[in-house]
């Protein structure tokens, strides 16, 4: 029932679609001077783009648990580095705002083993991950 209803919002949407395009060309081709052609033009370009996002809205991708892992408090990031071939999570532990050091990072590898619980220690609600180059940056 839900794929057929999928099914027919997108068929729904791809005719939209076209109908809108045909108007639009329409419309271009008896515009009466560049400037009004250019605001037509972004009409249509910003049209169009609606209706996409409006078509994938319809269709999901399925997502299938590979592992899961527990013993984190609070993991808000996560942050793989192909490099090291490993995961980093940051773990608030605390206050979501709090100034409590008690906030920490753990490794994962890529299987699901804990590498390391509390790798790094005494951060203030770790959130935000990234790597630049050799270095993990935490906000």
């Amino acid at each position: 029932m839900a794929n057929r209803l999928v099914r027919a919002i997108e068929a729904s949407t791809v005719r939209v679609a076209k109908s809108l395009m045909q108007c639009a060309v329409a419309l271009y081709l008896n515009a009466s001077d560049k400037q009004h052609r250019e605001a037509m033009m972004i009409r249509l370009q910003s049209g169009l783009f609606i209706i996409l996002l409006l078509g994938l809205a319809g269709s999901h991708a399925k997502a299938e648990e590979v592992w899961s892992l527990d013993g984190f408090k609070a993991p808000e990031s996560v942050l793989f580095d192909a490099k090291r071939n490993v995961f980093y999570v940051s773990n608030i532990a605390g206050d979501l705002a709090g100034r409590d050091g008690v906030g920490y990072l753990s490794k994962v590898s890529p299987d699901g083993k804990l590498q390391a619980a509390e790798w790094v220690t005494g951060f203030n609600a770790p959130k935000g991950l990234v790597m630049q180059g050799d270095t993990l940056f935490v906000t």
